[in-house]
């Protein structure tokens, strides 16, 4: 018969594990569940690395997931509030996650403050590792507040230090990132050249073990881009065979922000395609996804993209051409030498 302390132990790891599963399908709600048992009994067992490991799963959780962005914020400030202090690795699984979902709502003081908080925890961490994580989620701010260049130069250093790093699939989901980032932008010559290997097709996709498309790498990650740029290349059958995969494999998760980039993807499949009525349908999806999440940014973008259908403006109209950002007032980088929040003494930043 286990102890009380070992049979803690076993029961957080295999939360964790289950956790883990469900978030890397994309159920980020029921990972929450899991990583919110995982934690219990890693404090009952008194297991550091076990209360870590549930904290990192409820970060990307809170972030990704169907909980709102004001209301995943509080959570997470809770979270640090109750497992920060004297836990660098626990803030650091929370602070970049915190730092995204203040961009969400364009909360940019408090973004700052969590990526300085990110920035001090990481480098005390591990500096290298630190230094390639850090460009990673201030690229995600810097995406939300629409300096793409900026972004895109983040994410290039990121790639860069990952393959120095010797660790390959790590530079190819940031190389991801970036088709997906300049996707989005419209600049899909550039995305293209981002794409690590050869362009993936539509037989491409096998099937996982649901019988969900089951892309080679981390192609899953940008496939709603790969097929704006196979319509941006002429081939329409493709595309959309490619923006339906997507669909469905977004479909599978309880992601609204994956389900509004993927209705994105196909709106902008439609409109390359002539389909112009059927893209403004999916532009509104798209909004309403964006809403439920409370993500700020992709509502007014998917306003925009919306009228500039209904008037027949072509906001992209070509794969080289640059979309106008619309910088913040206040931009999430550059932060001032003192962190530009004010932290209570727990050191969570925003409120």
């Amino acid at each position: 018969m286990l102890r009380p302390r070992d049979d803690a132990l076993a029961r957080a790891r295999d939360a964790v594990r289950s956790a883990r599963e469900r978030q890397l399908r994309g159920r980020y709600a029921e990972a929450t569940v899991l990583a919110d048992a995982a934690l219990v009994w890693a404090r009952r067992a008194g297991a550091e690395p076990e209360r870590t490991a549930a904290l990192r799963v409820l970060g990307v959780s809170l972030w990704q997931g169907p909980e709102p962005a004001a209301a995943a914020a509080h959570r997470i400030r809770a979270l640090l509030a109750e497992h920060g202090a004297g836990r660098p690795a626990a803030r650091l699984a929370l602070t970049g996650p915190l730092a995204v979902l203040y961009g969400m709502r364009e909360r940019w003081a408090p973004a700052r403050g969590a990526l300085d908080l990110t920035r001090a925890t990481a480098m005390e961490l591990d500096p290298e590792g630190g230094a390639l994580l850090l460009s990673v989620l201030t690229a995600r701010v810097e995406s939300l507040a629409g300096r793409t260049r900026q972004a895109a130069r983040l994410l290039r250093t990121a790639a860069d230090a990952a393959d120095v790093l010797g660790v390959g699939p790590l530079r190819d989901a940031v190389r991801w990132a970036g088709v997906r980032l300049l996707g989005d932008a419209g600049r899909y010559g550039e995305a293209a050249e981002w794409i690590p290997g050869p362009v993936p097709h539509a037989p491409a996709a096998g099937r996982d073990g649901d019988g969900r498309a089951a892309w080679p790498g981390n192609a899953d990650r940008a496939a709603g881009t790969v097929a704006r740029i196979a319509a941006v290349r002429g081939d329409a059958g493709e595309a959309s065979v490619l923006a339906d995969l997507a669909l469905e494999a977004a479909a599978a998760s309880d992601s609204p922000v994956a389900q509004a980039m993927v209705r994105l993807d196909q709106a902008e499949v439609f409109r390359l395609t002539g389909r112009r009525d059927e893209a403004r349908r999916a532009v509104c999806l798209a909004g309403g996804d964006f809403a439920r999440k409370g993500h700020v940014p992709g509502v007014s973008d998917a306003a925009a993209r919306h009228a500039a259908l209904a008037s027949a403006a072509l906001p992209f109209p070509s794969a080289s051409a640059s979309p106008p950002t619309s910088p913040s007032p206040s931009p999430p980088t550059s932060p001032s030498p003192s962190p530009p929040t004010s932290p209570s003494p727990s050191g969570v930043p925003g409120g």
